[in-house]
């Protein structure tokens, strides 16, 4: 593989294993919402201090978090103790984490329970996505404290319409709708077959492509893998895999690749 540097040069290369992540790369939501720009919009991960917003606190602002997982909760819930008036939009009814004591033993007894659930299936795939954490959130939003509205679908004239019910006004919308695979420098490569957002690959290495490897993706080897706890294991699985296809290329080794 020959790669692009952003200084401008090239490094040829015998193996590219892809572990660039997600966090650089917010996601909107899918499917999008149409928008005239009459409302700002923001990603939560431009959220570096939540000072930021506070020159729209003084008006009593409205603002509406898209989404329905932990960061939309997190966001709800510091929103809402900070004076603002909070409403959630989510394509799904909201699911909750236990909490209270019984909550306490699970989160206490889930990674040892997690060990021995690889240790029984190494490539086991699930849902690695964690719903919204329970307790005050929960609380606040089945009181009505924090509101709740169906799938958000257009922005238009300082208002949101949803799927079902009249249009309403915000000051504000904030996207927590979750992060997509940080692999933008594959473009140039148009024949990989993608899956979900994510290139189809066997044994970490993208179908097609020798040499091109993937570490940190969701359920790229079984569901912990986009968790820092997944890639210390993958790493572990993917090294000797890496270390064979490198002795095999360099049997025919083109000049100056490493």
């Amino acid at each position: 593989y020959s790669l692009a540097l952003a200084d401008g040069g090239r490094v040829d290369c015998l193996a590219v294993v892809c572990c660039s992540g997600y966090f650089s790369n917010p996601a909107p939501p899918n499917p999008t919402v149409e928008s005239d720009g009459s409302i700002p919009e923001l990603h939560a991960a431009s959220i570096r201090d939540y000072a930021q917003l506070d020159a729209l606190k003084a008006s009593g602002a409205r603002v509406l978090v898209i989404g329905k997982r932990v960061t939309a909760g997190q966001l709800a819930l510091e929103l809402h103790g900070r004076g603002f008036r909070v409403a959630l939009s989510a394509r799904e009814p909201i699911a909750f984490r236990r909490d209270g004591w019984l909550g306490e033993l699970k989160d206490t007894l889930y990674f040892p329970y997690e060990a021995v659930r690889l240790a029984m299936q190494p490539r086991l795939y699930a849902n690695s996505f964690p719903i919204m954490d329970g307790g005050r959130v929960r609380r606040l939003i089945e009181s009505r404290a924090i509101g709740t509205q169906p799938r958000a679908l257009t922005i238009a004239n300082g208002e949101v319409t949803f799927e079902s019910g009249p249009g309403e006004g915000f000051d504000l919308v904030v996207h927590a709708t979750g992060y997509a695979p940080s692999l933008g420098y594959l473009s140039e490569l148009s024949d990989i077959a993608w899956r979900e957002g994510t290139p189809a690959a066997e044994d970490f290495q993208v179908e097609g492509y020798p040499g091109l490897f993937l570490l940190g993706l969701d359920n790229l080897y079984n569901f912990t893998s986009r968790y820092l706890r997944g890639i210390r294991r993958d790493a572990g699985v993917l090294a000797p895999l890496l270390q064979a296809h490198v002795r095999a290329a360099r049997l025919t080794r083109a000049p100056g690749a490493r």
